[in-house]
């Protein structure tokens, strides 16, 4: 099934779903939904502050987590250069500094 990003659109335009949403990756590369190859980790990451997805997570609230997850939407100020680290896969907001690192 080959469908690009307008066509899906077109799907889900006006259509009211009782289904309780999926991971990104799954909608992404699953035969059940998109069914495209595998995005790279920065293509999955780099849509963080999508406006749409943070409608989507304030909307759902709690529905908005998998098995796995606690999703939060935090507000950074616009001057702060910030990325997502992740430590034991419990992920947090970052703002982006300068490290040094001696001699071994």
């Amino acid at each position: 099934m080959d469908l690009d990003f307008n066509d899906l659109i077109d799907i889900l335009d006006g259509e009211e779903f009782d289904e309780r949403p999926v991971d990104l990756r799954t909608f992404v590369t699953s035969p059940d939904y998109l069914g495209l190859p595998e995005l790279s980790e920065y293509q999955y990451i780099q849509n963080r502050s999508d406006s749409d997805l943070i409608a989507v997570i304030e909307q759902l609230g709690e529905e908005a987590n998998g098995w796995a997850a606690d999703l939060a939407v935090v507000d950074i100020p616009e001057d702060v250069k910030w990325y997502i680290d992740e430590y034991d896969g419990i992920e947090h907001v970052a703002e982006i500094h300068r490290t040094w690192y001696g001699n071994d």
